[in-house]
């Protein structure tokens, strides 16, 4: 399945397997760049005013593991920005493309990707 945004709509159960693609038709994807779908259809949603008063009253449309998140979820709106606090990095775990928790500052990864790829290629 693939989307060709802005000549598609999306609606409906269409929205919903945008937004929790786990694939990309064009090249490697991740939970990263799912994340942000999402957090596309958060901010838009917030920009709306949607009311989640409905969502939040069934029991059965959520599920919640650990402490009770609904408290702090009521504070947000749409001037909330969504960071990543972890450092993460892609990585390929039995094939599929992953976030996984690094111990490394991301940029010094990729600092040492970059160097070890001119070694590869013959260049300092």
């Amino acid at each position: 399945m693939s989307f060709r945004p802005p000549r598609e709509r999306l609606t409906g159960e269409r929205l919903h397997q945008w937004v929790g693609a786990r694939y990309s038709v064009t090249g490697r994807s991740s939970d990263l760049y799912r994340c942000g779908r999402q957090g596309v259809l958060l901010r838009e949603l917030l920009r709306q005013k949607a009311d989640f008063t409905t969502l939040l009253s069934d029991p059965d449309l959520y599920r919640i593991e650990g402490a009770d998140p609904l408290p702090i979820l009521a504070q947000v709106d749409a001037t909330w920005t969504m960071r990543v606090f972890d450092r993460v990095h892609n990585r390929t775990i039995r094939g599929a493309i992953v976030l996984a928790r690094s111990s490394w500052p991301r940029h010094f990864l990729s600092r040492i990707r970059a160097f070890a790829a001119r070694l590869v290629h013959g260049r300092n």
